[in-house]
């Protein structure tokens, strides 16, 4: 697996600045030292002051970086490696803090531990959808952006599944697009994935425009999940070359900072992950794991020992625990930062897709099963 750095041509479309990615330097990851530490800690996570003279299983080994700079490039498959600044070696994270939920390891032979949530409410899915749900996403404000179906059109509802409104998917000069993916940052700007035209749009307002238009700002092989990092930046998964790439917008929604994690698996959906990192769910794979710097972490499956069958959606709560949906499987899992992975739902599932979580210990899932958004109550847990 490899980090690159992306570099692109400027552009512009409808006036508008956009950002075309292409290839770049590669560099390799090399395997290192490992620690190790007697005292307990969370299965995906190294705790402070760990010797590296001792080695053990568990978490896998800290990447070192080597600048190679030769690199090759297919098509529109960015491929390379940034060499971290001021040290050769990418560090894991501490351990999590201790708080919030907490869980102890079960013993050998006990099952894993299990609990069912309470179902508030199902909502279908809006009408003239056309299809079933799949993307999810909730804003700031308590708002839900869905992706469903094969009309042209992003719905917004509220937590009580009422339709806020409704968002017609045109861009100019491409037309209608169905809307694969949707991602909201805090100052309410709305980025969503197109499968079919290969590109990332998002709806810009403006005097001319007060009800805004889409405006293209990025074009990828296979873009489908979307989420924003913890320091703003925009993640989408790439599946055909197997990537995930990152970019912020500048004043004038032109890309900037672009940078990408390679060698993924069929990666569908993305989340936040542990200390300001991300997740990456990969089809009939595992979900991976990395840090702020785009350093791997290891799998949620080998670090915790669960396994998955067709890993989906993903999602942080409150707490800084993962959730993660599996299609295959039929259920919503909980990873929290100490203790065994926990199934939160495992009945009335056909087939999870997308999950948000939402203020009060809330979660959405959305169920391309049965077409419904599925509203959970779990705060028993917390």
């Amino acid at each position: 697996m490899a980090v690159a750095c992306l570099w692109g041509h400027k552009g512009t479309a409808e006036g508008h600045s956009f950002l075309l990615i292409t290839g770049l330097p590669e560099c390799q990851i090399h395997a290192g030292g490992r620690s190790h530490c007697g005292d307990m800690v969370s299965p995906y996570s190294v705790a402070q002051g760990c010797s590296p003279s001792v080695a053990s299983p568990g978490p896998p080994p800290a990447p070192a970086v080597s600048n190679n700079r030769d690199c090759s490039r297919a098509g529109n498959r960015a491929q390379g490696l940034a060499p971290v600044p001021n040290s050769d070696l990418l560090a894991f994270p501490t351990s999590w803090p201790v708080e919030g939920l907490h869980l102890t390891l079960d013993p050998p032979g006990d099952p894993a531990p299990s609990w069912q949530p309470r179902l508030l409410r199902q909502v279908p899915v809006p009408a003239g959808a056309g299809g079933r749900p799949r993307g999810l996403h909730c804003s700031p404000d308590g708002l839900l952006f869905l992706t469903a179906g094969a009309a042209p059109c992003l719905h917004v509802l509220d937590l009580e599944g009422r339709s806020v409104c409704h968002l017609p998917c045109r861009v100019p000069g491409i037309g209608d697009f169905v809307p694969e993916d949707v991602a909201v940052t805090a100052a309410g700007l709305v980025v969503v994935s197109d499968l079919v035209h290969g590109a990332v749009h998002t709806l810009q307002h403006t005097a001319r425009d007060p009800q805004g238009r889409w405006v293209t700002v990025g074009t990828f092989l296979a873009p489908q999940g979307l989420a924003v990092d913890a320091l703003g930046r925009f993640l989408v998964t790439n599946y055909v070359p197997g990537a995930v790439h990152s970019f912020t917008l500048g004043p004038n929604l032109e890309a900037l900072a672009p940078a990408s994690v390679l060698g993924l698996d069929g990666p569908r959906w993305v989340g936040l992950g542990p200390n300001g990192g991300f997740a990456v769910s990969e089809e009939f794979g595992d979900v991976q794991l990395f840090g702020n710097a785009y350093q791997p972490l290891g799998s949620l499956g080998r670090l915790t020992g669960h396994t998955f069958g067709s890993p989906t959606g993903v999602c942080t709560d409150a707490e800084g625990s993962l959730i993660v949906a599996d299609e295959q499987r039929r259920e919503v899992t909980l990873f929290p930062r100490t203790g065994a992975p926990v199934c939160l739902v495992s009945k009335g599932l056909g087939r999870p897709l997308g999950v948000a979580c939402v203020p009060q210990s809330r979660l959405v899932v959305a169920d391309a099963g049965d077409s419904y958004i599925k509203v959970y109550q779990y705060s028993e847990l917390t």
